[in-house]
């Protein structure tokens, strides 16, 4: 559905995996500058590369591919549509983005895809923003969106200092999820690895936090009231706002229970604290 769409940046790379240094002896290979008035959202689809995309005081993108070959990617720019595709060694890409931009939902919102590399990425801004990797690890620095979708199929997830003001989903087949700031509610699962949240705003939403092995611990600003249901095999659990100390399955009410906090873990202790 993105794909058809008009106006949308899509940077879809498929390039094979390389070996050696990653990007040692590494030259700028391509690089593209478009209009910020011709973009109304982006879609980068890549195959073993790393992806780096941050602000810039221009008002125009620019897309840049890094790599130790002359086997490099080539983008066009079609009917507002940037993609590009071909095959190549192991590459580095970076997005300078204009402060002004704006990820319409319409136009797909941010949507980033790498099979085997990491994404970082800093103050984006948009609608909904959806990361994934199957290899690698995921990082957001002051990001903002309703929504916000980052998976990882192994590999860290850390959102630092980033607002959802409606839902964030965060899924880690293989490493922990980390995120501070405000999200009117949250899911976080991770088959192996810890959950550390810490909101700075009263939740509006449910929340569920899933580990089959790790801790959680979740840290919550003063609030009207929340239901907390737990179930840990083997950990201890506290309820830093009721006092509760103790059992390992169980609901624990504060104040009016408006949003309900579920926690399941199959092996590790089980937190809410004060923030």
């Amino acid at each position: 559905m993105r794909l058809s769409m008009k106006k949308i940046l899509t940077v879809a790379l498929f390039l094979a995996v390389g070996t050696g240094a990653l990007f040692a002896g590494s030259d700028i290979k391509f690089q593209r500058f478009i209009p910020v008035s011709e973009v109304y959202g982006v879609n980068i689809d890549v195959n073993s590369e790393d992806i780096e995309i941050a602000l810039w005081n221009r008002n125009e993108f620019r897309v840049t591919v890094i790599s130790s070959t002359n086997s490099y990617p080539v983008f066009e720019l079609s009917n507002g549509i940037l993609s590009s595709e071909g095959t190549g060694s192991i590459c580095k890409i970076e997005i300078k983005v204009p402060e002004s931009f704006y990820a319409k939902s319409a136009y797909g919102g941010w949507y980033i895809s790498t099979t085997s590399g990491s994404v970082y990425a800093s103050k984006l801004w948009g609608d909904i923003i959806e990361i994934e990797t199957t290899s690698g690890s995921i990082g957001l620095t002051k990001c903002e969106a309703q929504l916000a979708y980052i998976s990882s199929s192994s590999g860290s997830i850390n959102c630092s200092q980033c607002i959802f003001s409606n839902l964030l989903n965060a899924e880690a087949t293989s490493g922990s999820i980390r995120f501070d700031g405000i999200a009117g509610g949250m899911n976080a699962d991770t088959s192996s690895g810890s959950i550390t949240a810490s909101f700075d705003r009263p939740l509006t939403q449910d929340c569920n936090f899933d580990t089959a092995s790790g801790a959680v611990n979740i840290t919550l600003p003063e609030n009207p009231g929340f239901k907390f249901v737990f179930d840990t095999a083997s950990g201890s659990v506290y309820n830093a706002f009721t006092g509760y100390t103790g059992g390992r399955s169980g609901v624990d009410t504060y104040g009016y229970g408006y949003v309900v906090c579920r926690v399941d873990t199959a092996s590790g202790s089980i937190r809410i604290m004060r923030k």
